[in-house]
């Protein structure tokens, strides 16, 4: 039963961690466009679907500079640091 359950959530974390990339990608496409608000939100879920890559990081904190959104960001940081 154990085991199923482990399998299940893996599979769960790893199509999560996936959806990431896609998000990074449309961020992107937003700040080509000069949409920022919708730039910052894309790089936001990105983030809070992958916490770990540096570059998703790097895009979420450059935009919440141009949002002056700084503190909205160092709060999610925070709150994913503590949840693990």
């Amino acid at each position: 039963g154990k085991v199923l359950e482990v399998i299940t959530a893996i599979q769960e974390i790893v199509s999560i961690y996936n959806g990431a990339p896609l998000h990074n990608i449309l961020g992107v496409i937003k700040w080509l466009q000069k949409e920022w608000e919708e730039s910052y939100r894309f790089f936001f879920k990105a983030v809070t679907m992958n916490p770990i890559n540096r570059d998703y990081l790097y895009n979420l904190t450059e935009m919440a500079k141009k949002l002056n959104r700084q503190e909205e960001v160092k709060g999610l940081i925070n709150r994913l640091v503590s949840s693990g």
